[in-house]
This record gives structure tokens, C-alpha cells and sequence, in this order.
């Protein structure tokens, strides 16, 4: 991956991302967006960058999923020159084409949680009878995102999604393993959805709090169960701020160490058909494939079946950072849910993602509310299945 520049890049620093692409075509073959949007390509967009420094409003369409990227001969990462498009384009945002979804909900909360003298109450979401650390007081800190937030939304309530839960299993199966991790009371957005906006300041408030704040507590492992969160603070940190003094890791590749050292064990069956959905940010972008199918298979009774597009060929579910939920991106997440649908007998769509989590259970609802199609599937985070599969919760 290419160094992320500052918002002061320069028309020479941003042509350097992109100055290797011969326009073979690659990249068009493999874009989501290709096939639905005339004159979509990685390839245009780069193109028009290269020979004209314009910055089109279809910077503001690509979903940055960076399939284009891994069937790339020349390893560009279009995905570092469309967020560098964004940063040097943000005041210009609203008439490039950038329509958030929710109605702003998660942008104004970035924003404020930026602020130093606001406060998120993030202890008051776990449930009593969980165990975890205050600062200080543990090695390992569980950081949760905005998934607190995602929960109080209107439309996630609407569509009976609640993300808590995955807070609530996350817990559980820490604590059956006798952990009892750190958590921050005051934890900030991990600031992704800012940065892929291009609004940089904002996204660099936030790090720099989170930052201070885990290394202050005296944490050596952070564990997330967002995609989005764990690249952001794998990579986008450590670009922006140097190298980190914790480590960093997802909570499916956390599962699959203590599942190979036997310090998480399965008693029981757990007879389902399930299948894996692979998010952009843990996949394409940081390699991360086979260690939640670890998981899956590690469970007796669960019979793990691939879609025809899985791992580096993965369907985006089409909503990176609130970006534009529209009739391109429905129809994306409406192909993935079919792709699923024809596993036989299946009973559970998996993922390790949020916003894939939320957005396609959106569209499983809006066919069904709607009496136009019913995908007899649950769409369930890792953290969830794997609770459930140990009878942790219901």
C-alpha cells in the first residue's frame, strides 16, 4: 500500500498513486460499478487525473473497495488515490457528487466526539452481568467503535438491526475465556468514515485522542470486531502518526489463536449451513481471509459453504463511510444476498463488518416489507454466531 499524503498534496504527489496505470482494462473488468454506471472505471477516473488533474464527481461514486486494485498488474492501490482525491476535493464534496446516507446522523457524531470536552458514556451499554477492566487494570483493551451509536440510529431500529449485541457476545466469550478486557469510557470514533469523507482534521482529531488514550491505559492488545476500525487503526494510524506502541488485531483472529491454543473450546453441535461474507476493509485490504473460516470450521456441526465471489473477488456491500446508498448500490447488495441465497439449505450469512451487517439486513427488509421476496437467511456478525454456537446467547 502507498504512503496517504497530507491535505497538502500536490497535483505531482497525487499523479505518482496512479502514473503506472498503462489502461489495460483489469480494473474495468473487475469494478462492481463498472456494469451499472456508463464510462465507470478506475481507469477513467484515473485518466481523466492523469492527463487533465480534474477531480470528477465518480470519485465521489467508487466505493473504494479495491477490487480493481488486487487484479492490478502494476499493485496500484486506487483506493490511496481516490482518498487523496477526497481529502484535496472535501470543500467541494456536497457538488461533487457525495450524498451521505442517514441523513448526516454519523458525520455530525464524528464531528462532535472530535471535540476533546465530549465524552461518550461507553460503559453504560454493557450489560450488568459482564465483566471488563477500567483502565489500568488489564493488558487487553476491547475497543467498540461507534457500534454503540449505529444502535440508536432511527432507521437501524426501523429495521430491527442491534448492534449491541455484538458488544454483548464479544463480552461473553472474552469472559468465558477468563478475560476480562479494558474498556474505555471515553473511547472516540475511530475516525474512518471522516477520513473517507476527506475530511482529514476531523479524522485526525480523533486519532490523535484514541491514540493518547490507549497508550495512556497502558494497553499492549486492542481488539475490534468492526473491519472498518481495524484497518483504521492498522494502517491509517500508524501512516498518520507512526508506529503505534499496542498491537492491534481483529476480534476473529483473536478467536482463532485462543481456539488453536485451547483456550476456547466448543462442547456441543451446532447443526447450520452458513456461509462468509468477506468485508473490503478486512479482506482486500488487509489480507484477512482465511482466520474468521477458521473459526467457523472450528465449530462441530457447522457446515461452512463459499459464494461464487468470496475472499479477493468478494461483492462489496456498497456503503463505505455512509457513502451514497442509492439504486447502484442496492443492486449490488441485492446480487450478493441472491449469490447466497443459492447455497443449499443455508441458515446463516456471516460477516465481521457493521455497516455490511446493517446495510444488507436493510434490503433483506425492504424486499420483505415490501412482499416482493423473502431471503430465508440470518445476517449475523462473527461475534454473534460464534456466542451462539456455544450457547452464550439466544
Amino acid at each position: 500500500m502507498v504512503e496517504i499524503s497530507s491535505r497538502k498534496n500536490t497535483s505531482k504527489d497525487m499523479r505518482d498513486l496512479v502514473a503506472t496505470c498503462y489502461q489495460c482494462g483489469k480494473c474495468s473488468d473487475s469494478c462492481p460499478l463498472g456494469e451499472l454506471i456508463p464510462n465507470f472505471s478506475p481507469r477513467y477516473i484515473a485518466s481523466d487525473f492523469l492527463w487533465n488533474e480534474k477531480i470528477t464527481h465518480k470519485t465521489w461514486w467508487c466505493l473504494t473497495c479495491d477490487r480493481c486494485s488486487v487484479h492490478c498488474p502494476n499493485d496500484i492501490t486506487f483506493s490511496d488515490f481516490i482518498l487523496n482525491c477526497r481529502i484535496n476535493s472535501h470543500e467541494m464534496a456536497r457538488q461533487k457528487g457525495f450524498k451521505e446516507a442517514h441523513f448526516g446522523y454519523f458525520t455530525a457524531l464524528s464531528r462532535l466526539m472530535a471535540n476533546e470536552n465530549v465524552h461518550p458514556n461507553k460503559w453504560d451499554v454493557i450489560p450488568k452481568n459482564l465483566e471488563f477492566s477500567k483502565p489500568g487494570e488489564s493488558d487487553i483493551l476491547f475497543f467498540m467503535g461507534c457500534i454503540p451509536l449505529i444502535s440508536l440510529e432511527s432507521h437501524a431500529r426501523q429495521i430491527g438491526v442491534n448492534l449491541n449485541r455484538t458488544i454483548e457476545s464479544s463480552l461473553r466469550l472474552l469472559n468465558k475465556m477468563g478475560i476480562k478486557p479494558m474498556i474505555l469510557n471515553d473511547e472516540k470514533c475511530c475516525g474512518h468514515d471522516s477520513l473517507w469523507q476527506g475530511d482529514v482534521e476531523t479524522f485526525e482529531k480523533l486519532s490523535v485522542q484514541n491514540i493518547k488514550a490507549i497508550s495512556d491505559s497502558g494497553a499492549e492488545t486492542v481488539i475490534t470486531t468492526c473491519a472498518e476500525c481495524y484497518r483504521t487503526m492498522k494502517l491509517d494510524y500508524e501512516r498518520y502518526h507512526g508506529k503505534l506502541d499496542f498491537k492491534i488485531i481483529s476480534f476473529a483472529e483473536f478467536l482463532n489463536e485462543k481456539i488453536k491454543s485451547g483456550e476456547l473450546e466448543f462442547k456441543y453441535e451446532y447443526p447450520r449451513v452458513v456461509t462468509y461474507h468477506d468485508p473490503c476493509r478486512m479482506g482486500r485490504q488487509l489480507g484477512v481471509y482465511e482466520a474468521p473460516r477458521e473459526v467457523i470450521r472450528a465449530i462441530p456441526g457447522v457446515k461452512l459453504v463459499e459464494m461464487k465471489h468470496n475472499r479477493r473477488n468478494a461483492q462489496c456491500c456498497g456503503v463505505s463511510a455512509w457513502n451514497n446508498c442509492n439504486v447502484y448500490t442496492k443492486y449490488l447488495r441485492t446480487n450478493r444476498l441472491i449469490e447466497a441465497e443459492q447455497i443449499i439449505d443455508l441458515n446463516d450469512f456471516i460477516t465481521t463488518c457493521p455497516k455490511c451487517e446493517m446495510h444488507l439486513t436493510c434490503l433483506e427488509k425492504e424486499y420483505e416489507n415490501k412482499g416482493q421476496h423473502k431471503f430465508n437467511m440470518n445476517i449475523i456478525d462473527l461475534a454473534d454466531f460464534v456466542a451462539k454456537a456455544m450457547y452464550l446467547v439466544y
